[in-house]
């Protein structure tokens, strides 16, 4: 397994222009746009990255939703370990998706998981419903994945379409987004992520293209979800 030490990718520019510009820079705390390759444009002290499946050679770099983006396949798994980049306790994580081969089908697969001290936020589709579930060590919590409100009648996840996914925690409340709309809330019976030890973004195999991967350092309301979500919309 190889491992990648980035300790000096802090990177916090006053020209920095990316689609979360509506938002304050400094909750911005890891951004992954792949302009740079796998490096990070912005991320916590310390970062590194890790080969759990493949190597650098396996990251194909295709058209991504901005520039460039990494083309997912069944040969490459990879994480960022990046404590720095999490806050403790509240935060937002935010991506863009493409399928690749499978768009509108029910299929069972992974996009991204944030890995707290024992618990994982999951974003993956489950027989063509877009779930957003926190796994702990002996339950889960499903927070969001209604398919019949989240594509406005379309496919989900159509073939060759962008799509943004999101998520907000902080202690009481968890939600999930889906294109800049809210998907679903919940405030009871949550398992509550900390970051206190660990703080890991995981990209699984499969078979998508995946762009402009965000973390910030609190939980964004709704409607800066969607600011973040219409800087950077699909055509």
């Amino acid at each position: 397994m190889r491992v990648l030490n980035f300790s000096l990718w802090l990177v916090l520019t006053t020209c920095w222009c990316g689609p979360a510009a509506a938002i304050d820079r400094e909750h911005l705390r890891f951004y992954l746009s792949f302009e740079d390759g796998l490096k990070p444009s912005i991320a916590g002290e310390g970062t590194q990255l890790q080969f759990v499946k493949g190597t650098a050679a396996d990251a194909q770099l295709v058209e991504g939703r901005r520039g460039r983006g990494l083309k997912v396949t069944p040969k490459l798994c990879l994480k960022y370990l990046t404590r720095q980049s999490f806050s403790p306790k509240d935060g937002t994580i935010a991506f863009w998706m493409k399928p690749v081969g499978w768009g509108g089908t029910n299929q069972f697969r992974y996009f991204l998981q944030a890995r707290a001290d024992s618990v994982t936020i999951n974003f993956y589709v489950y027989y063509g419903n877009p779930w957003l579930y926190v796994a702990g060590p002996t339950r889960y919590v499903l927070i969001g994945g209604n398919a019949a409100t989240a594509f406005d009648k379309g496919q989900v996840f159509p073939e060759a379409k962008w799509t943004f996914l999101a998520a907000t925690y902080r202690p009481g409340q968890q939600a999930s987004f889906i294109n800049g709309k809210l998907d679903n809330r919940i405030t009871d019976g949550l398992i509550e992520p900390e970051f206190i030890k660990k703080g890991e973004i995981e990209i699984p195999s499969g078979d998508q293209v995946i762009d402009e991967i965000m973390v910030f350092d609190r939980a964004l309301a709704g409607q800066e979800v969607e600011a973040v979500y219409r800087a950077n919309v699909p055509d």
